[in-house]
């Protein structure tokens, strides 16, 4: 790391923000997933809601910080693009 920039926790600079929704089974999602290493994020695919097993999802917005949860020991963090706007993970 550079000397100039401390080492803080994430919760020290960043809020948590959750954006439940629930799924409507007719509703078409586009499911987000975060690449390994910080590469950013990508379109998975899209599913209707009677695809899909979870009751609910996280709507995602331009500048979120996105990380996946199984996948954080290798680096799959980001910030959300314009393109990420309102797509769910």
């Amino acid at each position: 790391m550079s000397k100039g920039w401390p080492l803080v926790k994430l919760g020290e600079v960043l809020q948590a923000e959750k954006r439940q929704v629930i799924i409507a089974a007719d509703r078409e999602y586009k499911m987000l997933g975060a690449r390994w290493y910080a590469k950013g994020l990508y379109i998975k695919d899209t599913k209707y809601g009677s695809q899909i097993k979870a009751s609910s999802l996280y709507c995602i917005h331009e500048g979120d910080f996105v990380y996946n949860r199984l996948f954080a020991w290798k680096g799959s963090f980001a910030i959300a693009t314009k393109e990420d706007d309102g797509c769910f993970v």
